[in-house]
């Protein structure tokens, strides 16, 4: 309620904000309503003091918002449908997907979101559960349209494993274990390339020395290897990826090319060792044809180291044997002789 206030003798009431408000809406209402009506009666004494011809040509003047939107609509869906450079020349439309299983470590998520990062044909997917089927893995490359497969595979919140399919229709397939890896973020190296650019792939002599190694090389060329003049790669190349062996495994390294410097090339990561433990006949099923027997698994390894931890432990009855044997060669024997010691501090 607004106060009261005295003006020229007569009490009146002091009006609140609201209300003042409301009667300034009020108002301002009435004066467009009365500018509206002012200029539809200008227009009409125009239109009656002219001739026919001489009309304005309103579809001329005002032309209609939604055809002009059309032609945008189309104007832009020539664009996007117009062939380009890269869709002329890209002829070779291999792409990778890349998916981890539940359960993996934070350094296998980091690794694939590197590798994510330096192949520009590759199309992630969400975690995949393990108690589904493989064959859902193969029925998700068809749906995406990928040709290969790479898929992180965790046993035992510890162990990491690589299944590599360079096709999902025949196969064959890889597994790999994945060991000391090491990402980007974590080694920090001086290196850098350029993202989603080409690389050259440096494979090892030893892996034309064996059929098996043919395979693998193989199915690693495929799979790294960026398709030339890819939407999505950059036109130049300036790192390598490097594949040697060493000991039965596969070390992976990524290098910047430099040509200006005295070793030419600078590392950049990530890291990691592959050691090749079977090839199936199917896309991450069927027979086994090859199997590694030099390579032991994760849990053999973990049984091994068990078994000198416990040879290095003391056994009881064996230091209890070792004490009695002791005290047994050196009874009789005395250290001083008593009677010669009462002698002398007589």
């Amino acid at each position: 309620m607004g106060k009261f206030f005295k003006k020229q003798g007569i009490q009146v009431r002091k009006k609140s904000r609201a209300q003042k408000n409301k009667w300034f809406k009020k108002n301002q209402k009435k004066d467009q309503e009365n500018n509206d009506s002012s200029s539809e009666s200008e227009v009409e004494e125009d239109i009656d003091a002219g001739s026919d011809n001489e009309l304005p040509d309103f579809k001329k003047q005002y032309p209609d918002d939604q055809s002009s939107t059309d032609d945008e609509k189309e104007d832009a869906e020539a664009l996007r449908n117009a062939p380009t450079l890269a869709q002329k020349r890209w002829k070779n439309k291999n792409r990778v997907l890349l998916l981890g299983s539940r359960g993996i470590n934070h350094k296998t998520r980091h690794l694939i979101e590197d590798l994510n990062k330096l192949l520009a044909h590759t199309k992630s997917e969400a975690k995949f559960h393990k108690q589904n089927s493989f064959k859902e893995i193969n029925e998700i490359a068809e749906l995406k349209n990928c040709q290969n497969v790479m898929f992180f595979e965790a046993r035992k919140k510890q162990d990491t494993f690589l299944w590599l399919s360079p096709s999902p229709e025949e196969g064959p397939s890889i597994r790999f274990l994945v060991e000391n890896i090491h990402t980007l973020a974590e080694l920090r190296f001086t290196g850098n390339c350029l993202a989603k650019s080409r690389p050259v792939l440096s494979f090892h002599a030893d892996f034309d020395s064996k059929p098996e190694w043919k395979i693998v090389k193989s199915a690693l060329e495929k799979v790294f290897n960026v398709p030339r003049y890819h939407p999505k790669s950059q036109p130049f190349i300036d790192h390598i990826f490097n594949f040697s062996i060493l000991d039965g495994k596969i070390w992976f390294r990524n290098y910047q090319i430099i040509p200006d410097t005295d070793t030419d090339v600078v590392e950049i990561g990530p890291r990691f060792t592959l050691t090749p433990l079977a090839i199936f006949a199917g896309s991450l099923i069927g027979e086994k044809i090859w199997k590694n027997n030099e390579s032991m698994t994760p849990n053999e390894q973990r049984r091994m180291l068990r078994l000198m931890r416990q040879g290095k432990k003391p056994d009881p009855v064996a230091r209890a044997q070792a004490k009695l044997a002791k005290d047994m060669a050196v009874e009789g024997l005395e250290k001083y002789n008593d009677e010669r010691r009462e002698e002398i501090f007589k």
